[in-house]
């Protein structure tokens, strides 16, 4: 493998660890989202639904015994027609959300319940003239009625309390587990990033014998003609310092063949200049 692949491939590998992480948290954030979500808009809705329906339940009992007590104030006529009112339309708004979920078996008992408590209802404001007759029925008839209805509504309730709070520790779970993975996989990108940048090191040192510095210093002794510097090798000798210490001992020999030769010549030189000094000497 080529140095400079090896250096690409020391960023990349971090690189892709960094993408997968943020990959992975962004996919996990959506994921609690779309969970928070869902609870907010069926779990939680459905609760809220039926805690209203309870209220307004309330509400119509209490306004119900107003028009008994006082036949002649229409207030509390139109407090119990806006209770009724207010209870239907709760109870239309959770019917739709939990229509599909585990909600929508339990919820489809309510109307039943609700139809016998507003026909004893209807019948109290029938005798509303008569007290006594009206009473009657509102204790014998409209009471239990709405005490069966009660009965279902916190039976309803409690099942959607409890999947609530199920839906809730989902989504905290959820979250947990994709704050984990974000700090595990951040984690891992950090122990290979050291462990590659621990390799990118060895594989300088192994590659260039030395650190870049050195071997720049050497070079430059090198090309100024000094073939004496010491040349330091931390690598092989397939390193650049090592095959630049190889260059170095290869010029010495080549210099040092150069001055015997060099001498050699100007030995020969001298003598073969001498030799004709005394020929000419002797020449008559």
């Amino acid at each position: 493998m080529r140095f400079s692949t090896k250096i690409i491939s020391f960023a990349a590998v971090p690189a892709i660890l960094f993408v997968l992480g943020m990959a992975s948290s962004i996919g996990s954030l959506v994921n609690t989202r779309e969970e928070f979500d869902r609870y907010i808009n069926s779990e939680q809705a459905v609760e809220r639904g039926l805690s209203e329906m309870y209220a307004q339940g309330l509400q119509m009992g209490q306004a119900l015994r107003n028009v008994v007590l006082d036949p002649a104030n229409p207030k509390a006529l139109e407090n119990l027609k806006a209770a009724q009112s207010s209870y239907e339309a709760a109870y239309a708004q959770s019917a739709a959300i939990a229509k599909g979920s585990a909600f929508e078996s339990g919820l489809s008992q309510l109307p039943a319940l609700r139809t016998m408590h507003a026909t004893a209802q209807e019948k109290v404001l029938a005798l509303v003239a008569d007290k006594g007759d009206a009473i009657a029925v509102l204790n014998k008839e409209e009471t239990p009625a709405w005490r069966e209805l009660r009965g279902a509504l916190l039976k309803q309730r409690e099942v959607a309390v409890k999947a609530s709070h199920a839906a809730q520790e989902q989504v905290n779970v959820r979250a947990t587990w994709a704050t984990r993975l974000s700090a595990g996989i951040a984690l891992l990108a950090i122990l290979v990033a050291v462990g590659l940048n621990l390799m990118l090191q060895s594989t300088v040192r192994k590659e260039l014998g030395g650190d870049p510095a050195t071997a720049r210093e050497a070079l430059a002794q090198v090309a100024q003609g000094n073939l004496t510097s010491p040349i330091p090798n931390q690598g092989d000798s397939a390193s650049l310092m090592g095959v630049m210490k190889q260059m170095q001992e290869s010029l010495q020999t080549l210099v040092k063949g150069v001055r015997v030769s060099a001498n050699g010549i100007a030995n020969a030189t001298s003598e073969i200049a001498a030799g004709k000094w005394s020929v000419g000497w002797w020449r008559p």
